[in-house]
């Protein structure tokens, strides 16, 4: 049993001010399953302060939320850029009141969406140079790019070069520690020209099968494929959740059991599941890459086949509540530090649910009141990336009796 008293923090421009109070901060990060790639990130912050002073909030400043972990230590939750700002008199009277301030802050990935990339080129590459390659032509400002009636005297007195354009210096420097080079797959030439940037990276994650995603730190992040593969699990027990909102999910609409998958030149691989097909009937799909070998496309079509074509179960969300005793100060530390690079194993669920559970975080959503910090995270099952074979698509002629009298399922696949 552990007293846990959660004190978010809210810095703009990276000073917190002591004076306001905080109503509610709502954060969500992530990306909704597997075959789609993460959103910008974006808060939402409700706060007061007295209405004699003023808290000078404009949109472009930074906005970073923090949280205290078991050590009293501060971690960051979200880091990004305020979008918009309202500022409302929440009481007034006598001589005193409350001004409220309600704020929206994305993270860097809609920065992104601004930018262009490709003007240049990409050659034959894989899947993490290509992102890399990208993203430095997105945020990298060169002198080509600046206006060539531009005299230095015109911008404000002590820009330098890292900070003109708005250029993100830091996020920039620390792109070859966060972005995994090369990657796992081979992606074709790139020659259509300059374009948004956004939609580039999107491009080269789906078909390196990575996610670009978002850290706390307000840093962009990409795991290629294996990036997740080997990861020790955090270990969670039903004490651990909240039962409010728990759900499994086996949707139909999932399943896919004719899969093809474009590459090259509009060259195609396609897969099928005939077993899966006579139990559930044809469910086609697709996926459109920019792979450049005729072997990775097959592979892929092979690996999206085993993962959907049967019915997969996942949780909708799992909730924790931060101030729940039960929690140990060690997995309410790693929760706080929670990102796509994190694996769940749950044990101890009810005979509905499997027992266990196995699976990466997705996405995830903070919510903040008084006294009260919830966590809910959205999982993918673990064998939907890294497939586990079904009995149904085992060969026919395999007997159990061809195995060694110690061998279990999990060894065989």
């Amino acid at each position: 049993m552990t007293d846990y008293d959660p004190t978010p923090q809210v810095l703009i421009n990276g000073v917190s001010n002591t004076d306001i109070i905080v109503d509610s901060i709502i954060i969500n990060m992530g990306r909704s399953d597997i075959t789609s790639q993460p959103q910008p990130g974006y808060a939402s912050i409700s706060l007061y302060i007295d209405a004699a002073a003023s808290y000078g909030v404009q949109p472009m400043d930074t906005l970073q939320v923090k949280l205290n972990d078991s050590t009293g230590s501060y971690v960051s939750l979200f880091n990004g850029y305020i979008s918009d700002v309202s500022v409302a008199l929440a009481m007034y009277g006598a001589g005193s009141g409350l001004i409220q301030y309600t704020m929206t802050a994305t993270g860097p990935l809609a920065n992104l969406h601004r930018k262009t990339a490709g003007g240049t080129n990409y050659a034959l590459q894989n899947d993490g140079t290509r992102i890399l390659a990208i993203l430095k032509d997105a945020y990298l400002t060169n002198w080509s790019d600046v206006a060539p009636d531009l005299n230095w005297n015109e911008l404000p007195s002590g820009t330098t070069w890292n900070s003109f354009d708005g250029v993100n210096n830091d996020l920039v420097t620390s792109l070859t520690s966060t972005i995994t080079t090369p990657g796992q797959y081979t992606l074709d030439q790139y020659n259509d020209g300059e374009t948004d940037a956004y939609d580039l990276c999107v491009s080269a994650a789906n078909s390196g099968r990575g996610i670009l995603t978002e850290g706390g730190d307000g840093k962009i992040y990409y795991y290629d494929f294996l990036s997740r593969n080997g990861l020790t699990p955090i270990a969670i027990t039903t004490s651990d959740l909240s039962a409010s909102q728990f759900a499994f999910n086996a949707q139909l609409g999932e399943i896919v059991n004719e899969v093809t998958v474009t590459y090259g030149s509009s060259a195609e691989k396609v897969a099928r599941d005939e077993q899966s097909i006579y139990k559930y009937g044809q469910l086609q799909g697709s996926k459109a890459t920019t792979l450049h070998n005729a072997s990775e496309a097959d592979s892929q079509a092979v690996a999206y086949l085993a993962s959907r074509a049967y019915a997969r179960t996942y949780p909708e969300a799992l909730l924790f509540e931060l101030e729940n005793p039960n929690i140990t100060d060690a997995l309410r530390d790693s929760l706080i530090s929670i990102s796509n690079l994190k694996e769940f194993s749950i044990t101890g669920l009810p005979i509905a649910f499997g027992t266990t559970f196995d699976g990466f975080v997705e996405n995830w959503s903070w919510q903040f009141s008084r006294n009260r910090a919830a966590l809910s995270v959205g999982c993918s099952a673990r064998t939907e990336t890294y497939a586990n074979t079904v009995w149904l698509q085992e060969p026919v002629s395999v007997l159990w009796n061809n195995y060694l009298a110690t061998t279990k399922w999990s060894d065989v696949v």
